[in-house]
């Protein structure tokens, strides 16, 4: 990690596809990015204070005083900042992703559970009584089963839903 961030040219903090950025690096920038905050506050502070020591001085006036350095802090922070928002959205990207997906399954299931009642209520109930139990069986096999197996499959999925978005859990 910390050689190939060496290596980097400026601007190249974009998409990495090597993977440069993971967890614990977008965690340790972060904490980067709080110690310059409270680096720019304290030299804020030491700015405004009267009883300022000469190190103190001379630190202040060698940071404030040359646009370089300046510089070089706010674009780093700027960076920071950029890669901690699209690290924020690719997580509620994801999510979202996940919740379609959830959403798909559920309504397919509902589809899949209403045509089967159809099935069963509009042809097996009527065939039942001209055909014999031998032929029904033939033509319908264990649609009854399924169609149970499956009803209970989609009041689980439903009451899961029903949850997640009640509570906001995660699926």
């Amino acid at each position: 990690g910390a050689e190939k961030a060496t290596t980097r040219e400026e601007g190249d903090l974009d998409e990495d596809p090597t993977g440069f950025y993971n967890r614990k690096e977008v965690a340790a920038a972060r904490v980067l990015q709080t110690s310059i905050r409270q680096s720019m506050c304290r030299i804020e502070f030491l700015i405004n204070c009267k009883a300022v020591d000469a190190r103190k001085a001379q630190l202040i006036k060698i940071i404030t005083g040359d646009p370089k350095i300046m510089k070089a802090l706010i674009i780093f922070q700027a960076r920071i900042r950029s890669k901690l928002t699209r690290a924020r959205i690719r997580r509620q990207t994801k999510l979202y992703k996940r919740n379609e997906i959830a959403n798909e399954i559920l309504h397919t299931e509902q589809h899949y559970v209403k045509n089967l009642e159809i099935l069963v209520n509009s042809f097996l109930r009527p065939i039942e009584k001209i055909l014999p139990d031998k032929k029904v069986k033939e033509l319908f096999s264990n649609v009854e089963v399924i169609l149970g197996y499956n009803s209970r499959l989609l009041s689980l999925l439903e009451e899961r839903m029903a949850k997640f978005y009640s509570v906001g859990q995660k699926l």
